[in-house]
């Protein structure tokens, strides 16, 4: 539940990622002792090359598709895409 919160996703779609993760070896799920409920969650360390190598790329991605936008642009696209992320994740 928290890490879907720090993600911003419903718990359902937290699960159906970290299966899919999981089954790619990039993440690994482990319950914990004092309350079986409760999972940790941790990066492989093929999760963690494939973060190393994606996010640069992605970043670089981004900044060219913001190209030509001022900063205040740039503010406030972010601010509008964070309203459509949270109507998105309440249906």
């Amino acid at each position: 539940a928290e890490l879907a919160r720090e993600c911003d996703l419903s718990k359902g779609t937290l699960t159906g990622m970290l299966t899919t993760l999981e089954k790619r070896a990039y993440v690994t799920r482990t319950r914990m002792d004092s309350d079986r409920r409760r999972v940790t969650v941790a990066l492989t360390p093929a999760g963690t090359a494939s973060i190393s190598d994606v996010f640069p790329r992605f970043n670089a991605f981004e900044a060219e598709m913001a190209t030509g936008l001022t900063g205040q642009e740039r503010q406030d696209l972010a601010r509008l895409l964070r309203h459509v992320v949270a109507n998105a994740s309440a249906h």
